[in-house]
This record gives C-alpha cells, structure tokens and sequence, in this order.
C-alpha cells in the first residue's frame, strides 16, 4: 500500500514541470524506501496441509513400511514465501507419492493354520453332510487378504472351528470332540 501512495506522488512530481530536482530526489528515495519495505505473501500451503492431514490421520500401523511417508513429513519446511511455491507443491507431491506408495500388512492366518491342523485325518468315520460343511469351510479359506481384513480372516478359522466341533459321528449319530 505504502508504494503505491509513493508511485502515485513520484508521478505527481514526474509530471508537474515546476517540479524541482530535490523533489524528484526525493520522490525517487521515497520509492526505493518503499520497495525495500514490501514483504512477499506467504506461499500457499493448501494442498501441503492436505497431504499432512492425510498423511497424520493415517495409523501406520496398519502398513509393511510407513518410513517414507515419514521422511517426506520430516522434510517439509513451513511458511515459505511464494518465491518458493514450486518447493511447497514438490513436498506435498512427495507426502501424496509416499501414501500412495504404501502397502498394507498381510492379514495374520495363524488360527487359521491353527483350525485346519485340528482337521481329523480319518473323516471316514463321520457323515457325509458334516463332512461336507468341513469341507465347504477348508475351500472357502482365501488366501492373501491384508490386515485391514483381519475379521474376515478370523471368521474362516471360525468357519473351520465350527465346522470341525459340528462333525457327526455316523456310527453313533452325534458330534463327537475330534481332538
């Protein structure tokens, strides 16, 4: 605002041909004292708080390896000027590339492991119809699912639980405890 008010006098002075060489000095110091005084706004930092934001609201738990993400946060550098606008997008543009980049963590199929080693060698013994859903309960383990899908998961090992305690005996008619 304060080199505008100056422009507008040194053009004042400039055209006013009874104006003297002091207040042209004049006018030209008060311009420089001026521009010496502007100050650059600050760049804008949106779309990086953006990326913090997801970046920060993300549990890195759930994920192989959140170290870049990490690093990308740890270089950014706040209230850059728009001189540096460009670095400002490039850190978020990092921080997005580091999240999209993430993979997560595979689901744990321990009790799943676990259910099927209680699966009886002998299903001889047992019923057709229960040793069906046994083995409707083996096929419909899928392999592959990541940690976000953990209840799935441990839904299968009860699938095959369940399925193994609902064995019946086809010699006696009951289920009987195959362990």
């Amino acid at each position: 605002e304060n080199l505008k008010e100056e422009l507008s006098y040194a053009k004042e002075i400039a055209e006013d041909q009874y104006s003297m060489q002091s207040d042209v000095t004049d006018a030209l110091g008060y311009l420089n004292d001026a521009q010496l005084n502007l100050v650059y706004k600050f760049a804008d930092y949106t779309t990086l708080n953006s990326a913090i934001l997801k970046a920060t609201n993300l549990d890195k738990n759930l994920y192989k390896d959140f170290s870049a993400v990490e690093k990308a946060l740890d270089a950014v550098i706040p209230d850059l000027d728009i001189t540096h606008q460009e670095e400002v997008n490039a850190m978020a543009k990092a921080i997005e590339d580091a999240i999209s980049a993430l993979e997560y963590k595979d689901a744990d199929y321990s009790a799943v492991e676990k259910a099927k080693e209680k699966v009886p060698a002998d299903l001889s013994i047992y019923t057709e119809e229960s040793v069906k859903a046994l083995n409707d309960a083996l096929a419909g383990v899928v392999e592959g699912k990541n940690i976000t899908e953990q209840e799935e998961v441990d839904a299968m090992a009860k699938a095959i639980e369940n399925a193994i305690n609902g064995l019946v005996n086809s010699n006696t008619g009951k289920p009987e405890d195959p362990s």
